[in-house]
């Protein structure tokens, strides 16, 4: 009697698809023709999970929110499983990051810097994506929502000395989700200093230099886009000008209408971080020049003598303005 021929048998390897509830069978064959970029690994045990989130054993044994028990839509964060909805990762418009996150001047006339990047989700999953954006800087900022910025949010720091800015958000900018994008319609970088450690001439003279209509080639080159409506010139603002407080004031280059700070609103934003840290260097260089600087020589020219005297410190900016300096010179 012939034998029955058996059918070969077939190892199974469970992926994930979207939630983890919702899953299907691969064959060892199909798993293992996989990129190696496209096998990731699972957020509970570390082992191969075949595509996201969780793999069949941490599926099994139910993981849930560590504050309401909620099974769907979970992300590791602060050391356990928590669901969308309990980490609430991007808040209102309106929240102070100061209310949320301890934060002590150790000087009351050193310059601080507050920095907002808003940041638009092109593809991916955007709940995954901000997520994944507070744990990279939980320890300096909070998420907002902003009607500015399209499907995305804004990071919001709490404020920080110059030194200390590139160290903090390295690790964000070197491990970026993927899907969040820099400029996406008028979406922008915005620098807020601290009032204290800048006198009231150099003020004076930050309004000037920046809404001198001669300056503006400069301002856009380093700004890396047009100015629009969110950061107009005012090219009536003289140094005897009153300084503006009124809160419809707020969208131009400068804003002086808050009371502790300044903000500077005119960069595009982005994801790169070489730009980021220029400017950054802009900003510190501003408000160096305009401190010590005569009215009368609040010019592009003057300004970009100044950075090719000081290269070491505005190592990103003086490569920047150079060529546009020897062009416009001529």
């Amino acid at each position: 009697m012939p034998e029955t021929q058996q059918e070969p048998s077939v190892e199974y390897v469970w992926a994930d698809v979207d939630r983890w509830m919702n899953i299907r069978p691969f064959t060892r064959q199909e798993f293992s023709g996989q990129r190696p970029s496209e096998r990731l690994m699972c957020i509970s045990c570390g082992s191969s999970s075949g595509y996201d989130s969780l793999c069949q054993t941490c599926r099994t044994q139910r993981v849930s929110c560590a504050n309401c028990g909620s099974r769907n839509d979970l992300y590791e964060f602060r050391g356990a499983f928590r669901c969308y909805d309990c980490i609430n990762p991007i808040m209102n418009y309106s929240t102070d990051v100061l209310s949320i996150k301890r934060w002590r001047p150790s000087s009351n006339s050193s310059l601080y810097y507050g920095i907002e990047l808003e940041l638009s989700n092109r593809t991916g999953n955007f709940r995954k994506n901000a997520v994944e954006s507070l744990k990279l800087v939980d320890d300096f900022a909070i998420l907002k929502s902003d009607s500015s910025v399209r499907n995305g949010f804004e990071i919001v720091t709490v404020p920080t000395k110059y030194s200390k800015i590139a160290k903090l958000w390295k690790p964000f900018f070197d491990n970026i989700p993927k899907g969040l994008v820099g400029y996406v319609g008028q979406a922008g970088m915005h620098v807020h200093v601290t009032r204290n450690g800048i006198t009231e001439h150099g003020i004076r003279n930050l309004s000037v230099f920046l809404n001198a209509k001669d300056n503006l080639g400069l301002i856009e080159l380093v700004s890396n886009r047009k100015l629009n409506r969110f950061c107009k010139q005012n090219p009536y603002m003289t140094y005897g000008s009153k300084p503006a407080y009124k809160a419809e004031d707020r969208y131009t280059i400068l804003n002086t209408s808050r009371v502790n700070t300044i903000e500077f609103r005119s960069f595009k934003s982005t994801i790169s971080f070489d730009r980021f840290l220029r400017n950054l260097e802009f900003v510190d260089a501003s408000i160096e020049f305009c401190s010590m600087s005569d009215t009368a020589n609040l010019t592009s020219a003057v300004f970009c003598n100044f950075v090719s005297n000081c290269k070491k410190r505005y190592t990103r900016l003086s490569k920047s303005i150079d060529r546009w300096y020897k062009y416009h010179k001529t």
